[in-house]
């Protein structure tokens, strides 16, 4: 019988604790952003600098809405964005391979 209060999980042992920490604490692989044109809303920063999504969009170019990019931590591009809007229904597919492009691109730097 489980005493009153208590979880039935079982306690995190060192190693979890310390797996967790870790995860909690490294870098993605990637970052995946709609870019937004015409937003000012900060996203990173960049060369010791905070960015709006704008002004992310001014930096590598992107004149179309919607744009999703992945971006490395250093927000450098990773792989092609993906522009437009899906009307075949493919999306899913295309994010699929934006994000094997950014995989690849990571692995390759």
């Amino acid at each position: 019988m489980r005493k009153k209060g208590h979880s039935s999980k079982p306690p995190l042992t060192n190693k979890r604790r310390r797996n967790s920490r870790q995860q909690r604490r490294s870098k993605p692989e990637y970052l995946l952003r709609e870019v937004d044109i015409t937003s000012r809303r900060p996203v990173g920063a960049i060369d010791g600098r905070t960015l709006t999504e704008a002004q992310l969009a001014d930096r590598y170019g992107i004149h179309f809405a919607p744009v999703l990019m992945a971006f490395d931590s250093r927000w450098r591009p990773l792989g092609e964005p993906l522009v437009g809007l899906d009307r075949a229904g493919f999306y899913e597919s295309y994010v699929e391979r934006l994000i094997s492009e950014a995989r690849q691109s990571k692995a390759a730097r």
